[in-house]
């Protein structure tokens, strides 16, 4: 019932809080939970007594004319102060086509950003690579040739998530947006696995090179350049996985998308589901086990690369119950 709750919070939130309007919410989900509660008993599917209760329900705007009940935008106008400030503030919702668009756009903004730490890996690769063939100059060409790139991708990839982020920011997700977020995120998983499972196999096994190439003094650079290569694959599916995985996140979280967590937006801060702590943690976690990874990986500590994987595993589980302790779940 938690859904049918966030979607007549979604409705209200352009309608300003007064008594009438408060007494009318409460009074709808009640007879919400009612007729949830009828479908269930009839041997309905939770989905499926949520998706009836809510079409059966649907548009409130009838009733809140029939009670003279304005919205946040009417009786702006009515007012006529300030029109464009308000409708900055309250926003259209975002719809489905807004979602799927800004899910393309972070896939490609995704591809940049891991294309271009890929890159920087293949370069210092390539710069092993010529100097053991005494090409010294041609592999410095070459890696300072792929960080240019690299930078360049950088740069426009970021500029890409700012603009897209900033269109949506502060703006109610429609219900309807969220359920297509939610299947496009269980298509989505998948592939999210191949990247994780796949990024992770070629950081571990990169050090398989190095030792069997060691073997052979003339020749034993080439399998640390292969190891930066590998590694350069391994870490852009990593971060290509990641960040796609996070577009869904952004939609599930909170009925108000929030672009940036260190600066919400007037609608994000009374409507947002957990407390700043949680904003803090999430910010700084992952680039942490990200780093632990590594430093596990290249130390050789407890296995290095054969173990170091375990981390991701054991990190998902204490972020989760993190998520958990401070009141915060996907809707």
């Amino acid at each position: 019932m938690d859904t049918i709750k966030t979607y007549l919070d979604g409705l209200f939130l352009a309608i300003p809080e007064t008594k009438k309007s408060q007494q009318l919410k409460t009074d709808l989900l009640a007879n919400m939970e009612d007729r949830y509660l009828e479908l269930i008993e009839e041997g309905k599917s939770e989905n499926e007594a949520v998706g009836t209760t809510i079409s059966e329900f649907g548009s409130i705007d009838e009733l809140l004319e029939e009670l003279h009940v304005e919205t946040k935008g009417q009786a702006y106008q009515q007012s006529n102060e300030q029109p464009r400030e308000e409708a900055f503030f309250a926003g259209e919702p975002i719809d489905v086509e807004d979602a799927h668009h800004y899910l393309e756009v972070r896939k490609r903004a995704a591809l940049m950003i891991s294309s271009g730490v890929g890159l920087i890996m293949v370069g210092l690769g390539a710069l092993i690579l010529c100097s053991s063939m005494y090409e010294e100059i041609l592999g410095v060409l070459l890696m300072f040739l792929s960080i240019a790139i690299a930078v360049g991708l950088f740069i426009t990839g970021g500029i890409t998530f700012s603009k897209i982020n900033k269109e949506l920011d502060d703006r109610v997700i429609a219900q309807e947006t969220v359920h297509f977020v939610q299947q496009e995120k269980a298509t989505y998983q998948r592939s999210f696995v191949f990247c994780l499972v796949v990024g992770i196999a070629l950081c571990i096994l990169s050090v398989a090179p190095a030792i069997v190439y060691s073997l052979y003094p003339y020749i034993e650079s080439y399998g640390a350049s292969i190891m930066f290569f590998m590694i350069g694959l391994g870490v852009v599916l990593l971060i290509y996985g990641g960040i796609n995985q996070g577009g869904f996140t952004k939609f599930l979280t909170d009925r108000i998308f929030i672009a940036d967590e260190d600066e919400l937006g007037p609608q994000a801060k009374k409507h947002r589901h957990h407390s700043p702590t949680y904003a803090f943690i999430a910010g700084i976690y992952w680039p942490i086990i990200t780093v632990v990874f590594f430093l596990w990986g290249f130390s050789g500590i407890a296995g290095g690369w054969a173990t170091s994987w375990l981390i991701f595993v054991l990190a998902s589980g204490v972020f989760n119950a993190i998520r958990g302790a401070l009141g915060v779940r996907d809707r």
